[in-house]
């Protein structure tokens, strides 16, 4: 080989790389077949539709002076007693809202897909999973392939999250997520 003559043969480059036909090297060892769940096997439990956070009369009476000032705000600015109305409205659905308790409700997954209540989760239509820390206990969200479907939230108690992961994992990827901003900010509002 002369010094300008360029080879044809690749260069291989540092570190793995996919060829064809080879197989994937896992980062974990492989699970004995004892540790994988079988076939059928399902996960049940109840829980709390959600977190419900304590409110007191403080927390109502601030919610009721804040609602004022706006809708006084936006009438003074805009002289509209409808804006001004709608804000008074909206603000005494928040409160209702806010004073409901959670259900108890029924969970189960599955080689199905997830169940809450009578309401089905095809594995199918469920883009991944992940961990959400929400303080004192977990959730997981289970996110949808569709870009505008909302996620799902499911709540269990903590000793039955390896088991939860364990069939859920066999199904779906999990997916490193943090909390979204409108639900910080519910949770600083103690919503």
């Amino acid at each position: 080989m002369q010094d300008g003559d360029q080879s044809t043969q690749p260069v291989p480059q540092p570190g793995w790389q996919f060829t064809p036909g080879e197989s994937v090297p896992s980062a974990e060892p492989p699970m004995s077949p004892q540790a994988l769940p079988k076939p059928g096997e399902a996960v049940s439990w109840t829980a709390s539709e959600y977190v419900a956070n304590q409110k007191s009369g403080s927390w109502y009476g601030t919610l009721a002076i804040g609602a004022v000032a706006v809708a006084a705000l936006i009438y003074l600015l805009t002289h509209d007693w409808i804006s001004s109305a709608v804000v008074i409205i909206l603000a005494a659905a928040f409160g209702i809202i806010g004073a409901r308790q959670p259900r108890v409700l029924h969970y189960s997954v599955d080689h199905d897909g997830v169940h809450i209540e009578n309401k089905s989760y095809p594995y199918g239509i469920l883009k991944s999973f992940s961990v959400i820390d929400e303080g004192a206990i977990n959730s997981i969200m289970l996110l949808p392939l569709k870009r505008f479907s909302p996620s799902v939230s499911i709540y269990y108690a903590p000793d039955d999250e390896d088991k939860i992961l364990e069939v859920l994992s066999n199904y779906l990827p999990f997916e490193e997520r943090a909390r979204d901003p409108l639900d910080r900010l519910m949770h600083k509002v103690k919503f």
